[in-house]
């Protein structure tokens, strides 16, 4: 059994930090954290030319803002409709034998949670006071050398967001469910992972996140990119461009996230033609058994392009 701490996806980005992203304040800031030994200095000049803010702050781990590429051209990898012609494509909407798609990998191990199908929908449940999370793999791994997209439909529903705080809780409770991508390392351990979420703060807001994570048996991710103020039900595409190995998401079609995971990026994943990668479904509880107003995910799809 994993015992690896938890990882703290309060961190990226929770109700304090979200609000200091660059997509929601046009100011620039420093965040203090602890490693010294790292420490670094960041010099803001002023319109004129003259220095106006000198600051220096300890960097613990490396958090990205979101990358900027240029604007994708249509049916060109990753905009989504790039693959509505492609010619592997299999959609499965929880209305069938679920185990025949997914299963439990010991690399990613649920604690505390559960993802059932049930009433035609795949539903995230947890039983855990702290941080739960449900893990599936999909039986079918998807290729290095060939684009491909994995796309869920999520739901977190709006009275969801009036759940009341536990009088010993830390934090206020936190739900979040969509698909991931990975690969196992030498130890057969899958470290190293990229996780989409709708997800949602109670009484707070509502957020969809793609997490590049480099070790989450216990670490924060390295780079969060993320949209705010989304609605209960979003269409999530995780897409893999094979032409300049990059991770991509896409919310309802609205680019959100860009990272490279070969030597561009801040996380080579050391892959090659012939390697593999696992994809599958996830959900996470913070703070909240998720008895009642379930979040629910639907009409899983895989496409592989040419």
């Amino acid at each position: 059994m994993n015992n690896a701490k938890p990882l703290r996806r309060k961190q990226a980005p929770d109700a304090r930090s979200i609000v200091q992203n660059k997509a929601l304040e046009a100011t620039p800031s420093v965040t203090a954290l602890t490693a010294p030994d790292k420490a670094r200095c960041v010099f803001v000049l002023a319109a004129l030319g003259a220095l106006a803010m000198l600051g220096c702050a300890g960097v613990d781990s490396v958090q990205s803002s979101d990358p900027a590429p240029a604007p994708a051209e249509e049916n060109v990898c990753p905009d989504p409709s790039f693959f509505d012609t492609a010619p592997d494509v299999a959609s499965y909407g929880f209305d069938a034998d679920f185990e025949s798609l997914f299963y439990d990998h010991p690399a990613w191990q649920s604690r505390e949670a559960t993802i059932e199908q049930a009433g035609g929908v795949a539903r995230l449940s947890a039983s855990g006071t702290g941080v739960s999370e449900a893990w599936k793999a999909s039986h079918q791994e998807l290729p290095y050398d060939r684009s491909w997209k994995i796309a869920v439909g999520v739901v977190v529903p709006s009275e969801w967001m009036s759940t009341k705080t536990a009088d010993d809780a830390p934090d206020d409770p936190q739900v979040g469910a969509g698909p991931w991508v990975s690969i196992l390392d030498d130890e057969g351990k899958g470290r190293r992972v990229y996780e989409v979420n709708l997800a949602a703060i109670a009484n707070r807001f509502r957020f969809v996140q793609g997490q590049l994570i480099e070790n989450r048996l216990g670490e924060d991710p390295i780079s969060v990119g993320h949209i705010r103020d989304t609605p209960e039900s979003v269409r999530l595409d995780l897409i893999y461009c094979a032409d300049d190995h990059t991770i991509n998401l896409y919310s309802d079609d609205e680019h959100v996230d860009t990272q490279p995971i070969d030597e561009h990026g801040i996380d080579n994943w050391g892959m090659s033609n012939g390697d593999s990668f696992y994809v599958g479904i996830m959900g996470f509880a913070e703070w909240t058994d998720l008895e009642r107003n379930a979040v629910a995910l639907d009409d899983f799809e895989v496409a592989i392009a040419r």
